[in-house]
C-alpha cells in the first residue's frame, strides 16, 4: 500500500527514499473517457456553470447577480464526512463513476484546462487524464499516454502537475531507492526524463517546480530530506536550487491562489510531520534558499494536502488528512490556521478538526481550483461505482 509505504519505508536506511508513492498494486485504473459526472448544487432551483476558470452559481435562492455560493444542505457530505467549520460549506458535488480514488492510487491535482488531472504510469508508458467540467454537469476524461523507460518494479508518484498549458510532470523511484528515480517531462505528445531521487510532493507557481526529494534535480544520489526547485523547458529539466532542509522523509507541497508553497516533510523518529510555508516572493525563479515560516508541528504523517486562502476577516488554512503512524489508517481532516499581511505568512491559532469522518478510515483527496475552492474526493460510498467530488467554499 502506497501510504504503509511511505512511513515503513522510512524506518530503514534506504526508506527515506521510499517516501515517493510505493505501491504493491500499481497506480489504479483511470477510465477511458466516456466518464460522466452528475453535478449537484444548492437549494431553490440554482444551476452551475461550469468552465476554465471557475463556477459561478446562477438562479434559486441566492444565485443570481453577486454569484456568491450557494450552499448544500449540511448532511449533503454526510456519507463522507461531516464539515466542523462552519465558515465553510459544501457547494457542488460531482461524481465519476470509472475513476477509481482507492486504494491510495491516485492524487488528484487541479490542471491548466480548468478540471482535474490524473495519472498512471508503466514501465513503457505514462498516461494523463484530464477531467473536463461539462456545462450540463459531465466529467469526461481524455486521455494522452507518452513513452517512458524506467526500471522493472518502479513506483509512480501519485500526482502529475501542469507547470504550464503545454507542460506537465510526474515522477517514480526505482526499486534502488537511494539511487534510481527521477522526473517524466511531458511537452505534447513527446515526454523526456531527468533524474532525482525521492521524489514525492509535486507543485508549480511561477513557472517554476517545487518538489519534495531527497535530491535536487539532476542528481542521481540520495541526500536531505527538502524541498528543492526546478526550471523546465522543452528540453531539459534544471535544477534551481535547493529551498530548505528539514525532516527525514519527504511529504507534500501545494500551492495557493497568490503563488504562496506550503510543504511537509515528516520525521520518523519524532513520528511527526512540520508544515512549513514559503512566500510568494521568497519562492520565484532564481530566489536563494529560505527556512519558510512553520506553521505547525503535527503527529504521524500524511499525503493529502490543499490549502484555502484567506477571505475577509477569515484566516487562510492549510488542509492535511493524517495518516496514523502505528495503524496507517485515515484520519480527520485538520486545518491549520495562517495568515498573510503584506506578504508575509505567520501562523494563526490552534490547528483543529475540519472534516470528521463518517466511517474510520476513509481516504480522501485534496485540491483546490482555480477559483481558490476545495475540492475534496473520496471513492463512491453511496452504492454506486467510481469517485465523488465536493467542492468546499467560504459561506455566504
Amino acid at each position: 500500500m502506497r501510504k504503509e509505504a511511505i512511513w515503513l519505508g522510512a524506518l530503514g536506511l534506504l526508506g527515506l527514499a521510499l517516501a515517493p508513492a510505493c505501491t504493491d498494486e500499481g497506480e489504479d485504473d483511470v477510465g477511458t473517457g466516456g466518464a460522466t459526472a452528475s453535478v449537484t448544487t444548492g437549494s431553490g432551483g440554482a444551476t452551475t456553470t461550469s468552465s476554465s476558470s471557475g463556477s459561478t452559481t446562477t438562479g434559486g435562492d441566492g444565485g443570481g447577480g453577486g454569484g456568491e455560493p450557494t450552499c448544500l444542505p449540511r448532511g449533503a457530505t454526510s456519507a463522507y464526512f461531516t464539515i466542523d467549520d462552519t465558515s465553510l460549506c459544501a457547494v457542488e458535488k460531482w461524481s465519476a463513476a470509472s475513476l477509481t480514488l482507492e486504494p491510495y492510487g491516485i492524487t488528484p491535482t487541479w490542471g491548466s484546462h480548468g478540471g482535474p488531472l490524473t495519472f498512471e504510469g508503466s514501465e513503457t508508458q505514462a498516461t494523463f487524464s484530464r477531467w473536463t467540467l461539462g456545462m450540463a454537469g459531465a466529467l469526461t476524461a481524455a486521455e494522452e499516454s507518452v513513452d517512458v523507460t524506467v526500471p522493472a518494479g518502479a513506483f509512480w508518484g501519485p500526482q502529475a502537475v501542469d507547470v504550464s498549458s503545454s507542460l506537465t510532470v510526474a515522477s517514480w523511484t526505482g526499486m534502488s531507492f537511494s539511487t534510481e528515480g527521477g522526473f517524466v517531462v511531458k511537452t505534447g505528445a513527446n515526454a523526456h526524463q531527468e533524474d532525482a531521487i525521492g521524489v514525492f510532493g509535486l507543485a508549480a507557481t511561477q513557472g517554476r517546480l517545487l518538489f519534495t526529494g531527497l535530491s535536487p534535480a539532476g542528481v542521481a544520489a540520495a541526500g536531505d530530506a527538502g524541498l528543492y526547485a526546478a526550471l523546465v523547458t522543452t528540453s531539459a529539466l534544471t535544477d534551481d536550487g535547493t529551498v530548505a532542509t528539514w525532516g527525514l522523509a519527504t511529504g507534500p507541497v501545494v500551492t495557493d491562489t497568490e503563488g504562496n508553497v506550503f510543504a511537509v516533510n515528516t520525521d520518523y523518529v519524532a513520528a511527526n510531520q512540520e508544515i512549513r510555508a514559503f512566500a510568494a516572493a521568497d519562492i520565484a525563479p532564481g530566489s536563494p534558499a529560505t527556512e519558510g515560516v512553520t506553521l505547525a508541528t503535527l503527529p504521524d504523517f500524511g499525503d493529502a494536502m490543499a490549502v484555502l486562502g484567506p477571505s475577509d476577516d477569515a484566516p487562510g488554512l492549510v488542509l492535511l488528512q493524517p495518516n496514523d503512524g502505528a495503524t496507517f489508517a485515515h484520519l480527520d481532516v485538520i486545518g491549520v490556521p495562517f495568515t498573510v499581511d503584506a506578504g508575509a505568512i505567520a501562523a494563526s491559532g490552534t490547528p483543529s478538526t475540519v472534516l470528521t469522518l463518517a466511517a474510520a478510515d476513509t481516504n480522501l483527496t485534496l485540491m483546490t481550483d482555480d477559483d481558490g475552492r476545495l475540492w475534496v474526493g473520496a471513492a463512491n460510498a453511496e452504492g454506486g461505482s467510481g469517485a465523488v467530488f465536493f467542492v468546499i467554499d467560504r459561506a455566504p
